[in-house]
């Protein structure tokens, strides 16, 4: 009878050991999850830039990011190009002074996804066509020499008669900071910025 008080004692001590243990382990997974949090919320949000893109324009897209310390994220099944939400507009402005896309291929695929239930196709594309100009406007508007920028789209309504068919137009008014001018290159590449995000429009329209 004189060992026993020693036992009790020892699984006392276990417990209150096994109590610590459990303590810091939940500190522990704590501070990991706030660790978690911060660097998830550290990590810039992307946006969709382009969609269906040729490899060859993939390729050289991906690489003139690249050059400019653009972050962005391909979708390997997809092929769509995501970039940083903050760099859109620099994004857009870069790729289209070295003339990419090459192909016609559509940015803003998420626009059209966000329609509502019951809405008319054609409020739907008025709505799109809004927000598209709005879009080329702030991309343009980036340019250093540029103040403000306006861009107009004109797309024909879609009809069955195809010889009737006209091919969608596009105009930008550009409002430049006093006593600068804009270089060819630059105007280059707001022509092929907007040629580029609207369907079967050409550079010369």
């Amino acid at each position: 009878m004189a060992e026993a008080p020693p036992v009790v004692i020892n699984q006392y001590s276990i417990m209150a050991l096994l109590r610590q243990i459990g303590v810091l382990v939940g500190i522990a997974a704590a501070v990991a999850l706030g660790v978690a949090v911060v660097l998830w919320s550290q990590e810039p949000g992307y946006r969709l830039l382009y969609g269906n893109l040729s490899a060859r324009d993939l390729a050289e897209i991906q690489q003139t990011l690249q050059q400019s310390d653009i972050p962005f994220k391909v979708d390997q099944e997809t092929g769509a190009l995501m970039v940083a939400s903050s760099r859109m507009d620099d994004a857009r402005i870069k790729l289209a002074a070295a003339g990419l896309p090459k192909s016609n291929s559509l940015g803003f695929e998420l626009l059209q996804q966000e329609q509502e239930f019951g809405t008319s196709q054609f409020i739907e594309q008025a709505r799109y066509q809004h927000a598209l100009e709005i879009e080329l406007g702030r991309s343009i508007a980036r340019l250093s020499n540029v103040r403000n920028a306006r861009v107009h789209i004109a797309l024909p309504r879609q009809t069955a008669f195809v010889r009737s068919q006209r091919p969608p137009s596009a105009s930008v008014l550009v409002d430049l900071y006093p006593g600068r001018t804009l270089e060819p290159g630059e105007v280059d590449a707001i022509a092929h910025l907007v040629a580029a995000s609207v369907p079967n429009l050409n550079k010369s329209n």
